[in-house]
């Protein structure tokens, strides 16, 4: 009941304030009669669609694992007093029976994968179809791979985008060799682009 009341008096007050003063006036009250959107509601809500994403990426690739990382400060502090940058894996969804990675990376030092997020930067994508294969740029990976099982990568660095800065990548692992087709590396970018607006729209939050 009070509820409803609340509801006319909203709408009444704001039709006579319209009448009275004008745009600006009525901007000023809807954002206080507006309750501001709950951060943990956005965060689930952020959460549920990010996750729903990479299921999807790990079934249509008939993938082992697809997990996504995001940079962070990590706290401790360089001889500059500038606080050392890390990332952690934040998301991720695995086939039955395969063991997660977020356990492992978790608070990594960006500095010992610097090949690798170099590359992000120069061109947002990497492909490791095979880590045994010598002739393949592996960018400091294989160690990484060797210890949880992943015999084939294929990675998308994630851009803010509002600010074009790189916030984090997207992995999706096979346990066995893998050659994606072009097709199938145009879809994991795509989803990928979707994980990054929902990040983004995180960020601004």
């Amino acid at each position: 009941m009070n509820q409803h009341f609340m509801e006319i008096f909203g709408s009444v007050l704001v039709a006579l304030i319209t009448a009275l003063f004008g745009p600006v006036a009525i901007l000023w009250v809807k954002k206080k009669l507006t309750k501001p959107k709950d951060e943990l509601e956005i965060e689930l809500y952020s959460t549920e669609k990010i996750t729903t994403e990479i299921e999807e990426v790990l079934k249509k690739l008939d993938a082992d694992r697809v997990w996504i990382t995001q940079f962070h400060n990590g706290g401790h502090f360089l001889h500059s007093n500038k606080s050392m940058q890390k990332f952690s894996v934040v998301y991720e969804v695995d086939a039955a029976g395969v063991l997660p990675v977020s356990t492992i990376f978790t608070n990594i030092p960006i500095s010992l994968y610097s090949r690798c997020f170099s590359e992000m930067l120069t061109t947002k994508f990497i492909a490791i179809p095979n880590y045994e294969d010598e002739t393949v740029a592996t960018y400091g990976l294989k160690a990484g791979a060797e210890a949880t099982g992943a015999k084939s990568s294929y990675i998308v660095g994630l851009f803010d985008f509002g600010t074009s800065k790189l916030m984090g990548s997207v992995g999706v692992d096979f346990l066995e060799p893998k050659q994606l087709t072009d097709s199938e590396i145009e879809y994991f970018k795509t989803r990928s682009e979707r994980v990054a607006g929902y990040l983004s729209s995180n960020r601004q939050n």
